[in-house]
């Protein structure tokens, strides 16, 4: 009785051991977002082609636009009057150099078919809007949380 009383205390703890040590997926720092006013652009740190940035916020809000190369910028207000509330943003890009595509199937393109693509990356954040204006905030730097106490 004790031994399996031992055991199960030990495949339950490595299922905690083994939560605790998963490694967050990383996250790639495509463009630095800039607001002013009611515009969005974006400073990219490389190179991008064909980005999207798709923009959604309250009552139903929603904007994309599509540049094939560098990052667009949006005016808000274009798409409508700015109700105050959360919105997020996501910028969707192929970025770096040209990799080789493991599955080259047919796909119907012929002498135009590409064995190369770049690869796709994916950024998202979120802003406020206050009185039809995206409010900044300065950067706050948050504690660590390796404190002695």
């Amino acid at each position: 009785m004790k031994g399996t009383f031992i055991s199960i205390l030990t495949v339950i703890g490595l299922f905690f051991v083994s939560a605790v040590n998963a490694k967050e997926p990383k996250t790639h720092k495509i463009a630095v977002p800039q607001f002013h006013g009611t515009s969005v652009a974006f400073s990219a740190k490389n190179n991008s082609r064909n980005t999207t940035v798709t923009i959604s916020g309250p009552k139903g809000y929603n904007v994309s636009k599509f540049s094939e190369v560098g990052m667009p910028s949006i005016d808000l207000y274009r798409a409508g009057k700015l109700a105050d509330g959360l919105y997020n943003y996501e910028i969707t890009t192929a970025v770096g150099k040209l990799v080789l595509i493991k599955d080259t199937m047919n796909n119907g393109r012929g002498e135009n078919d590409s064995h190369y693509a770049r690869k796709g990356v994916t950024q998202s954040g979120h802003f406020r809007v206050v009185n039809g204006q995206i409010k900044r905030y300065k950067n706050i730097k948050e504690p660590s949380a390796n404190r002695n106490y």
